[in-house]
């Protein structure tokens, strides 16, 4: 339209100007190449860190450490999917919030009790409530899942 407007002499109304997050969007914006490269990189460097984590098991401080740091890089690479904003409203989508949060708060745990308070069982217990809300959150994105698992762990209860 734009182009039978200029033919016939009529100006077209310039764009409005850009806003400052625009643009700082557009100068971020990256290749589907680029964005696998960069969560290859961060998936791996996050395996590299648990399995340091793994060798370290019996120094729980240093366990803890490694352990923590290699979440958020894997919790980091997937930012580079979807890019960081729709990735944080999948995050907290009504269904995922919960485990998004306790997991967060599980690795900002782990990291305190394991450098700040020095206590060991703290440590261990952030580290398993860790992995704990990582597994529900990849369960989260199978349908059905979350169903299947509180049916058969009631089921387990139940007959116990």
């Amino acid at each position: 339209m734009d182009t039978l407007k200029s033919w016939a002499g009529w100006k077209s109304e310039p764009p409005p100007p850009k806003t400052w997050s625009q643009e700082i969007e557009e100068q971020f914006q990256m290749s589907w190449t680029t964005r696998m490269i960069l969560v290859g990189v961060f998936m791996l460097l996050g395996l590299l860190c648990c399995t340091i984590a793994v060798y370290s098991v019996f120094m729980p401080r240093t366990f803890a450490k490694w352990y923590s740091m290699g979440s958020v890089l894997i919790m980091s690479s997937t930012f580079f999917l979807l890019g960081p904003m729709r990735q944080l409203k999948t995050m907290f989508d009504s269904t995922r919030a919960p485990s998004s949060i306790v997991y967060i708060l599980s690795i900002i745990g782990t990291l305190y009790s394991a450098l700040i308070l020095k206590w060991i069982g703290l440590t261990m217990l952030c580290v398993l409530i860790q992995v704990g809300a990582m597994i529900w959150y990849a369960l989260s994105y199978i349908p059905f899942a979350h169903s299947m698992i509180k049916s058969t762990s009631s089921s387990l209860i139940s007959s116990v």
